[in-house]
């Protein structure tokens, strides 16, 4: 699963990782975005734009791509009738 977080130079960058795939949102990255004991994930640093009154502000943050986590459950496990139904209502949208 890709996010796709926009940069400061008008931009995409795309952030590669398992968490929206992952049906568990009790850890704490989904808690309070702070990294997962035993995870293993690639930090991405980037700027984004944020409009404050008349003036845009480069904000620094971060974001990680995780390749595997100790605390994840597949959704697909979870829920593989929704995941069906889901898919066929893209694909009709889609046409």
């Amino acid at each position: 699963m890709a996010e796709r977080v926009k940069m400061a130079e008008n931009e995409y960058e795309d952030i590669k990782t398992i968490c929206g795939i992952c049906s568990r949102v009790d850890c704490s990255w989904m808690r309070a975005f702070f990294p997962v004991s035993g995870w293993t994930a690639v930090k991405h640093d980037y700027k984004i734009q944020k409009q404050v009154g008349n003036e845009v502000v480069i904000i620094n943050t971060h974001s990680y791509s995780v390749e595997k986590c100790p605390l994840f459950v597949s959704f697909r496990k979870t829920f593989p009738g929704k995941i069906r139904e889901e898919r066929g209502k893209r694909s009709k949208n889609d046409k």
